[in-house]
């Protein structure tokens, strides 16, 4: 590892010892988009009691004079965003600046840190994207992590959150695992399941079609009670500042009520292991949701892998240029 006098390497303890805190990875291209996910990344630190590796990927596809100019660079004023961002624990920081295919050595560095979550800007959406995927749901597809999509402006902890719920267990897992990360704490959380209405267009009284479907959502609201409120009790959640609801609408309609209604800071959705798929054939829920809401959005994949007990700053010694292979990520400058 190169220490640099000055910088935040000097208050990173090189010895390996075993890993206890939680282990964030904030990448950025270090636009002003990409600000906002630096400061949620040290917030959520703070949060969580979490370390956090900012990382920022430069393209190999050019000269190695010009990558090498890129690298100081993004090297500096990454360098200052994580010292200013992390100002309250700056031994849990670390920089590193790597060479490669941004999406690929993310999944990378995530991999091999046994990540516990990914911070990173809300992606802007691109032409070719219907056909290749958007950059979030590459991402998606390649970690086994919660990955947190910053669109706001952070003002603090999270305090209000909407979890979309099917019932499922991938639905669960998600609520799980925020619980287990401590986001919640001191938060209020709005789940949400929607269902298809019965009879809907096929009664041609409406009065009596209203009243089968109060009825009938009375009858869901009791089932998504009686289904979730174990979960969250198991997960510990405090169920004095939960509250459940159930709408006669489809899930993004009802995600989007939700968000207009009580303007949450943050949207939890679970994301299915055929989510490209079904994007391609139907359009998900998840790849709407996260093409339509503006708020921040933390999408937990269907399978998640156990945290390996490994330390988190592996000490590394390179001086020069390294490119991202297939079987590693090295980092072109460690900090």
């Amino acid at each position: 590892m190169t220490n640099l006098p000055g910088d935040l390497s000097d208050a990173i303890d090189t010895n390996v010892v075993p890993f206890v805190r939680k282990r964030l990875l904030c990448a950025s291209d270090l636009t002003p988009r990409s600000d906002r996910a630096v400061q949620r990344a040290a917030i959520l630190a703070k949060q969580m009691n979490a370390e956090v590796l900012f990382v920022h990927v430069v393209s190999d596809q050019q000269p190695e004079r010009v990558m090498q100019l890129k690298a100081n660079r993004a090297r500096v004023r990454l360098m200052v965003q994580a010292e200013r961002a992390m100002a309250h624990s700056p031994e849990a920081a670390r920089v590193e600046i790597h060479l490669g295919k941004p999406l690929k050595v993310i999944a990378d560095i995530a991999k091999q840190c046994s990540a516990d979550m990914i911070v990173l800007a809300a992606p802007v959406a691109r032409r070719y994207e219907k056909l290749m995927g958007t950059t979030a749901e590459r991402i998606l597809r390649s970690v086994a992590c919660p990955v947190l999509f910053v669109n706001s402006e952070p003002t603090g902890e999270y305090s209000q959150v909407a979890v979309a719920t099917d019932l499922s267990k991938t639905s669960v897992r998600a609520a799980q695992a925020v619980a287990r990360m401590g986001i919640l704490n001191g938060a209020y959380s709005w789940f949400v399941h929607a269902f298809d209405p019965p009879l809907n267009g096929m009664t041609a009284d409406e009065q009596t079609a209203a009243k089968q479907l109060e009825l009938y959502k009375r009858q869901w609201s009791a089932l998504v009670h009686a289904q979730l409120v174990p979960d969250l009790e198991e997960a510990g959640f405090d169920l004095s500042r939960v509250s459940i609801s159930a709408e006669p609408a489809r899930p993004l309609d009802a995600i989007q009520h939700i968000v207009e209604k009580v303007h949450p800071e943050l949207l939890v959705i679970g994301t299915s292991r055929w989510f490209m798929l079904k994007r391609m054939l139907l359009s998900s829920v998840a790849h709407q949701v996260l093409s339509r809401v503006s708020c921040d959005i933390l999408a937990v994949p269907a399978v998640a892998t156990q945290r390996e007990e490994q330390p988190f700053a592996t000490p590394r010694s390179p001086d020069a240029l390294t490119r991202t292979n297939a079987s590693a990520s090295a980092p072109l400058v460690n900090i």
